[in-house]
C-alpha cells in the first residue's frame, strides 16, 4: 500500500514534467524547422518527424498511462484502453523506424555524398516517412485486438484495467500465440 502511495504521487509529478518539456522541446523543432525555409533538408524532415511521433504520444499516451498508475481502475472506457495501446506501439515504432531512416540517410551522405545528392531529396524523404507511417498504422492493427478493458475484484471491490488480453489454450483454441504476437508487433 506504501508503494502504491508513493507510485500515485510521484508518478503524476514526473508524467506531468516529461508533458511540459516533451511538448515545448517538440513543438519548437517543427516550429523552427517549419518557419525557415533554408532548414528544409532531408535530415530536418526525418527530425520533424521524429518531433511529431513523440508529439503524438506526448499527448495521448502520457496522460493516460499515468492515470492509469494513479488510479487502480481504468476510468476511460475498452473503447480509449485499445486505442491507448495501439498508440502507444504506433508511435514508439514511428520514433523507431525514424531513427532508422536518419541513419540511412547519414549513411548516404557520408559513404557515398555525391550519388546519394539524386536520391536524398526532400521527396524521397517525404516518400520514406509516408510509407513508414502507413506500414505501422497497418501492421500494428492487432494491438487493438488484443489489448482491452477487464473487470476483476479485489478486496471485495470490483476494478477494471487495460491489459494485453493474454488467452491461453483451454479459452482460446484459435491458435492464438503470445510469443509469434510479441515478434511480430
Amino acid at each position: 500500500m506504501r508503494v502504491q502511495r508513493i507510485v500515485s504521487l510521484a508518478v503524476p509529478i514526473l508524467f506531468g514534467i516529461i508533458v511540459v518539456v516533451g511538448l515545448l522541446g517538440n513543438l519548437l523543432v517543427v516550429i523552427v524547422v517549419m518557419a525557415n525555409q533554408q532548414m528544409r533538408s532531408t535530415t530536418n524532415l526525418l527530425i520533424i518527424n521524429l518531433a511529431l511521433a513523440d508529439l503524438l504520444f506526448i499527448v495521448f499516451c502520457v496522460p493516460f498511462t499515468a492515470v492509469d498508475y494513479m488510479l487502480p481502475y481504468w476510468p476511460f472506457g475498452d473503447v480509449w484502453c485499445k486505442m491507448v495501446q495501439y498508440l502507444i506501439v504506433v508511435t514508439a515504432y514511428a520514433s523507431v523506424y525514424t531513427l532508422v531512416l536518419m541513419s540511412l540517410d547519414r549513411f548516404l551522405a557520408v559513404v557515398h555524398p555525391i550519388a546519394s545528392i539524386y536520391v536524398r531529396t526532400e521527396r524521397n524523404a517525404s516518400s520514406a516517412i509516408l510509407v513508414t507511417w502507413v506500414l505501422i498504422v497497418l501492421l500494428a492493427l492487432p494491438v487493438l485486438a488484443r489489448h482491452g478493458e477487464v473487470k476483476y475484484t479485489f478486496s471485495s471491490i470490483e476494478h477494471t484495467a487495460c491489459i494485453f488480453l493474454d488467452r491461453d489454450q483451454k479459452t482460446r483454441p484459435d491458435g492464438y500465440n503470445k510469443p509469434a504476437y510479441q515478434v511480430t508487433v
